[in-house]
């Protein structure tokens, strides 16, 4: 049969716990192996690679990451980011064309592009290299443009592109969230979560951004997708492309239930809002620790000074882990004396 091309064109969004099936729904969309374009920096997808080989139906072009970086001696997020690059590059000059390039994870990729954005800064902006290295976090917007000419650029290669991420725990506390920074988030035409289903092999998908298309005689968006897909297969959801549910009342299977509906909405359930209001007591009682530390330290306050916030502001962003009072602590070694309740109030304001 003829390769009728991808389903869907667009960036496409994949996360999901473990083991829930990321990689395979990226490639069983029905476009042939010899088709896709393969980043592998999750190791699992080489035996895969190897399989189809052995059946003389590679990918058209797989590309291990983890090995070929380990092998290459280099360690350094910028240095991922420029081998990734130059293969980025090969695959828009290849003579074979792609319908799916798929790249599974993009967590270090992130890390790449960060840190080369920082060390092209006054390329990617009008900032000194004064202004870089005392106030780091305001290059953040220009370090996301760059991460969105990458997208666009790879969307150049194939018409889909899956982006595959792991989920996290959300700061202190047992909610999980999945992985990947404002571009990726924005940028995606398609992002689906991916659970465990306890009635099939192919997993449970929870839409995050849903599928749109135009009504082209009201110029209306249509919505092809309910926000609940069980099972989450490309059958389903080509189905689903063919008889959209538009403003159809969604059926029970479709319906998510109140954890499914935190993860789509930000809501939270009872036991993690529970979880939540000890995770702010617990945080509560280490600003009052903290305080009554701080009042050992004697000093000129400099809460007023531009330039000691937005230094605690970096220091806070290089490591989230820190505490007010080791913010406080590392700037009075600096030469600067605040109070933790100032340092708080900094931080929440990120």
């Amino acid at each position: 049969m003829d390769n009728q091309g991808p389903p869907i064109r667009g960036l496409a969004g994949i996360t999901g716990e473990p083991d829930t099936g990321k990689t395979t729904f990226a490639l069983t969309t029905g476009v042939p192996s010899q088709r896709i374009a393969f980043i592998d920096d999750d190791l699992k997808t080489q035996s895969v690679a190897d399989s189809l080989e052995a059946q003389g139906k590679p990918f058209g072009s797989y590309f291990n990451l983890t090995r070929e970086f380990a092998q290459s001696g280099n360690t350094k997020p910028a240095d991922l980011h420029d081998m990734v690059m130059d293969h980025l590059r090969k695959l828009k000059s290849d003579v074979n064309e792609y319908d799916v390039l798929v790249f599974d994870n993009w967590s270090r990729m992130e890390g790449g592009i960060r840190d080369h954005s920082l060390k092209n800064m006054t390329k990617l902006s009008s900032m000194t290299p004064g202004q870089i290295a005392k106030m780091t976090q305001f290059t953040w917007p220009f370090t996301y443009n760059y991460y969105q000419e990458i997208l666009d650029f790879m969307l150049s290669i194939a018409p889909l592109v899956f982006i595959i991420t792991h989920v996290k725990k959300r700061y202190k506390t047992d909610i999980l969230e999945a992985r990947g920074q404002r571009p990726l988030v924005e940028k995606s035409s398609f992002r689906i979560w991916l659970r465990h289903n306890p009635d099939s092999p192919a997993p449970i998908g929870l839409v995050l951004k849903r599928i749109m298309k135009l009504d082209a005689e009201t110029m209306k968006p249509v919505s092809i997708l309910p926000r609940r897909i069980k099972p989450c297969t490309w059958a389903t959801i080509k189905n689903y492309i063919a008889n959209p549910i538009g403003d159809r009342q969604p059926n029970q299977e479709e319906m998510p239930n109140a954890f499914e509906l935190s993860i789509l909405d930000g809501t939270l359930t009872d036991d993690q809002k529970n979880s939540i209001a000890i995770a702010k007591m617990e945080m509560e009682k280490e600003a009052r620790e903290d305080e009554d530390l701080a009042r050992q330290f004697s000093g000129n306050d400099d809460a007023d000074s531009d330039e000691v916030r937005l230094r605690a502001i970096e220091l806070y962003s290089e490591d989230p882990d820190l505490k007010p009072v080791q913010v406080m602590k590392m700037l009075k070694n600096e030469g600067f004396s605040v109070k933790v309740p100032t340092i708080v109030q900094w931080i929440k304001e990120l």
